[in-house]
């Protein structure tokens, strides 16, 4: 949607998040085209430079490593190795969210039709791996969860169906208390299944 027509892959993902609901469809996909005019989606692209992702990588480990068996990319995040309050010494939670639009859009314009020409057929959706190892409910602070409940909003509204797998590794009792008290609830239905 960056400066070109929709293609019809776009709106099959808006189609197939409402179960090929037409009008909910459209509803979902005007609210999209909305959202990206008043969140400047595409001068994002264009104009957001993230200066202090190396910093920021150091205390949150995370980035795409290669492909899957199909050619998805693959996504890694070390989400037990977060330390909030030093992310929130080198960056903002508004920036922080900016720049996960950024990549993405990155995704949609760049990977995705890289892993597509790569594995000669269409690729759009990523293979996702949380290491959780070490998380506990002190991590997922007030600030964390608003972090994670706006990026899993901004994913599921507006960019419904990228994700092919969630893989959640080295997951212990503390993930498990926070997954069934915190984050279980705020994922929507179509994403549940596709954790393992």
């Amino acid at each position: 949607m960056q400066g070109r027509d929709v293609d019809d892959h776009t709106l099959i993902r808006f189609l197939r998040t409402t179960d090929f609901d037409v009008m909910r469809s459209k509803h979902l996909f005007l609210q999209c085209i909305r959202w990206r005019q008043e969140f400047r989606v595409d001068q994002i692209l264009k104009e957001f430079k993230y200066h202090e992702e190396e910093q920021v990588k150091k205390i949150y480990p995370h980035g795409f490593h290669g492909v899957d068996r199909s050619g998805r990319p693959v996504y890694i995040e070390k989400i037990g190795k977060i330390d909030h309050d030093k992310l929130l010494q080198v960056t903002t939670a508004d920036r922080f969210i900016k720049h996960h639009v950024y990549e993405q859009e990155k995704t949609l314009n760049f990977r995705y039709p890289a892993c597509s020409l790569a594995a000669k057929t269409h690729i759009d959706s990523t293979l996702t791996i949380l290491d959780v190892k070490d998380m506990g409910p002190t991590q997922f602070t007030k600030a964390a969860r608003f972090v994670f409940t706006e990026i899993q909003k901004i994913d599921s509204n507006y960019y419904p169906e990228t994700l092919h797998k969630l893989f959640v590794v080295n997951a212990g009792p503390g993930f498990r208390v926070i997954w069934k008290g915190m984050i279980k609830s705020f994922l929507d239905a179509r994403t549940l299944p596709k954790i393992m």
